[in-house]
């Protein structure tokens, strides 16, 4: 019998090599990807990491040690240093004979060469029938054009006496307002300056700063994850795959494109970088919004080893991303805006503005086009009647400055209005009618 196991490295800080006694492991998947099946005896799994391996019982009926070490960790008889192992047991169902003997051998923890190869050895398997996150059909990336290079250094930093992880010298720093919140109603300003960021260069003084650079839409991005470090590190992209196109040692330059795997390399979600080396990736940037890139190893994470990414599209299909709900909660430099309040709750199926859409298109006369992408206004009234585009739910009464900027009425050329009947509201405000462009 031939079983299927997944392997996840959930921890923290240590990456770590898995095998089982007297048993072969065929390499088949990681992280949602079929990989070129490959047969091992052991397998470096790093923070973030997932695997499935296939394992055939075809041994005699006993018991058999599987057990997990840490990484660049030096062991000894200590009961410390064994609490650091994990050791279970694969039990064959007729089995009589107890576990027994030594624990499995693996490779030297500190032999990272055995490991980058391991590394280079897991690529795609493009003759598998799967999902794959490319577009256009295309299963590798021989025919793509960058867009963008990131060059990104891990390390530590001292900020004011205090010890901070840092990329290209700055460790972030969460503002108090939310990013999608200050991204949404104001374009960030007052929280974070748009493309700040060193993408390039490593600064001279570590500081303090919220980190987000743009990211092109439907671009190919390539990411060079330096490690500064003496430790393993993890990467990890929220909302995206990573081709992992590359390994090398010390500084990267662009000639290392030479020894690039264009042809099948394998996506996944977190990728390794080896201390005092690199690792390069490509992404698709075909996900509007704005994601997270950081460590995955937590106490890098928390002290600052992080940036965002902000993919703009201007297309307004929810599809793509959708727009705040209506109860959303305000916080940081908006939370003196007006909150919503407790209301019924709207019918499940529609929030406010589709519903007075709805209505307003009952309204068209018979035989008119309209293009439900142009909406050109929404006239909203607390008091006095004010003029927004739609289609955002929660409007602070009155609009502060900053915010009311922010808001433009789109130029039109024909267009109708309609009245939308009185119970439909937006917050605390009453929709008087909708504009729709014909």
């Amino acid at each position: 019998m031939t079983y299927r196991f997944r392997i996840s490295n959930v921890g923290t800080v240590m990456s770590f090599n898995f095998r089982i006694q007297n048993h072969k492991m065929v390499l088949v998947e990681t992280e949602g990807s079929y990989t070129n099946q490959i047969t091992l005896d052991s397998l470096d799994v790093h923070v973030g990491q997932s695997y499935s391996v296939l394992v055939t019982a075809d041994q005699n009926e006993a018991d058999y040690f599987m057990v997990a070490t840490p990484k660049m960790y030096k062991s000894n008889e200590s009961s410390d240093s064994k609490s650091l192992e994990g050791i279970g047991i694969l039990h064959y169902a007729n089995s009589l004979t107890t576990v027994s003997g030594p624990l499995p051998s693996g490779p030297d923890p500190f032999d990272i060469e055995f490991s980058v190869n391991q590394a280079k050895s897991i690529t795609w398997n493009l003759t598998t029938g799967a999902a794959r996150p490319n577009p256009q059909g295309t299963f590798n990336v021989s025919n793509v054009t960058l867009t963008q290079t990131f060059i990104l250094h891990g390390s530590k930093g001292e900020i004011n006496g205090w010890p901070r992880y840092v990329v290209n010298n700055v460790s972030y720093l969460t503002p108090e307002t939310p990013l999608k919140l200050a991204d949404f109603f104001v374009n960030g300003s007052g929280v974070y300056q748009l493309d700040q960021f060193p993408t390039h260069s490593v600064n001279d003084a570590a500081a303090y700063g919220a980190s987000v650079v743009s990211g092109i839409h439907k671009g190919w991005l390539e990411i060079v994850f330096n490690n500064d470090l003496d430790v393993m590190d993890s990467w990890h992209l929220d909302g995206f795959g990573f081709h992992v196109v590359g390994f090398g040692n010390g500084d990267w330059t662009p000639a290392a494109r030479e020894t690039y795997n264009i042809f099948d390399p394998v996506v996944r979600s977190t990728v390794q970088v080896y201390p005092g080396k690199w690792t390069a990736v490509y992404v698709f940037l075909d996900n509007p919004g704005m994601w997270n890139l950081r460590s995955q190893h937590l106490k890098n994470w928390y002290l600052g080893q992080e940036l965002f990414i902000r993919v703009f599209d201007d297309n307004p299909n929810p599809a793509k991303e959708r727009q705040p709900p209506q109860n959303l909660l305000l916080c940081g430099m908006f939370e003196s805006f007006l909150s919503p309040v407790p209301s019924p709750a709207p019918a499940p199926q529609a929030g406010w503005y589709q519903i007075a859409l709805n209505e307003a298109l009952r309204h068209i006369p018979q035989g008119e086009e309209v293009d439900e992408n142009k909406v050109d206004e929404v006239h909203l009234e607390p008091q006095v009647q004010r003029r927004v585009r739609p289609p955002h739910d929660n409007i602070p009464n009155p609009p502060p400055p900053s915010l009311r900027a922010a808001y433009r009425v789109l130029p039109n050329e024909r267009c109708a209005s309609a009245i939308v009947p009185p119970q439909i509201r937006a917050g605390n405000f009453q929709i008087t009618n909708i504009m729709l462009t014909l």
